[in-house]
């Protein structure tokens, strides 16, 4: 079994990411009484960023093999293709924001441009769509310079390295929040690489799996002491940077899992599921923090008294919209696609 499985496995591979991201932002904490499990739910919800990490990985990954394929590189044509990916789903949700809670033409037009985001913080509204036009825009020069060098994997390393140690010595100078672009370089950059490990044939062998299972198991070990004040941080956002370990981890192994149990029909029926959140995990991702938070206005201030019950019952209700409007959203753009 080769490693080329994960492009065969992109979309299970995103929905993984898609719904670990949709727990992170919306899931209420239903076992606080309960010590063992309250724990365990604290930390996957609290780990669930690392979905994010998946997806630019995987984002890199694919746009290595896109730009291998391209014989003369069109920018134009690149911006566009880019851009109609990620902007309608964007405009969208920040249209609907403002008319919902009101706030105002003036607040759209700044959001619009990301000058709400870089100019006060990058969490305010969705913060991954500008940190993906950022590195859309770094690719193909990143690539070119990729291409040229000989040894990759040492070139990889070392500026990874190199991204940390001026985190470590500048990140004072650096406003906090943009550390959720900057601490996501590594893993972005290291998607080139994995497709060039994959264009050479690299076969997932035992000794690759185990890797990948210490990958995860590395990250998600220093995660858990890092979110528990177990660990000093040496970097700003460690947990971030640490889950380079973990999006290639589950990259492989998550395909390697379904190719490998392909015949069941159990495991098929999952993939299914996986594979349709994965289908339209970015328009999932733009709506889901906006549905929750109308959600949670209007039945815990309106309908229903605070508490587990209530907060599961919204839970489903926000996953069942959001599911619901990223369909909708998803269908609109390939039309709009198609028009022009």
């Amino acid at each position: 079994m080769e490693l080329n499985i994960i492009s065969k496995h992109r979309n299970a591979i995103m929905g993984f990411a898609a719904l670990w991201i949709f727990y992170f932002h919306t899931a209420p904490l239903l076992f606080i009484n309960t010590p063992v499990i309250s724990n365990i739910e604290w930390f996957l919800k609290r780990t669930g960023y690392c979905g994010v990490d998946i997806f630019l990985l995987l984002l890199s990954y694919g746009l290595y093999f896109s730009f291998s394929k391209t014989d003369v590189f069109k920018p134009l044509e690149y911006i566009k293709k880019r851009l109609f990916r990620i902007l309608p789903s964007y405009i969208a949700v920040l249209f609907f924001q403002c008319a919902v809670f009101g706030l105002g033409i003036k607040y759209f037009f700044k959001t619009l441009i990301f000058i709400t985001q870089f100019g006060k913080n990058m969490y305010l509204f969705l913060w991954f769509v500008p940190c993906v036009l950022i590195f859309y825009a770094f690719a193909p020069f990143y690539f070119f310079c990729f291409k040229k060098v000989k040894f990759k994997l040492a070139f990889t390393a070392a500026l990874i390295f190199i991204i940390c140690f001026l985190c470590k010595k500048y990140g004072y100078m650096v406003r906090h929040d943009l550390y959720c672009i900057i601490s996501r370089i590594p893993v972005f950059i290291s998607g080139f690489l994995m497709g060039y490990i994959t264009e050479k044939g690299i076969k997932i062998t035992p000794a690759v799996l185990i890797l990948s299972a210490a990958a995860v198991f590395f990250s998600m070990y220093t995660d858990y002491l890092l979110n528990m004040g177990l660990k000093e941080l040496f970097l700003p956002y460690e947990n971030c940077f640490v889950n380079i370990f973990a999006a290639w981890g589950f990259s492989i192994l998550i395909p390697y899992f379904f190719e490998s149990f392909s015949a069941n029909l159990f495991v098929n029926a999952i993939k299914g599921i996986i594979v349709f959140y994965g289908k339209i995990s970015f328009q999932f991702y733009c709506v889901q923090e906006f549905i929750n938070k109308l959600m949670c206005s209007l039945f815990f201030n309106e309908l229903l008294p605070e508490g587990r019950k209530s907060a599961l019952l919204v839970f489903i209700l926000v996953f069942i919209l959001s599911t619901l409007s990223a369909l909708v959203l998803n269908k609109c753009e390939k039309k709009i696609k198609r028009d022009i």
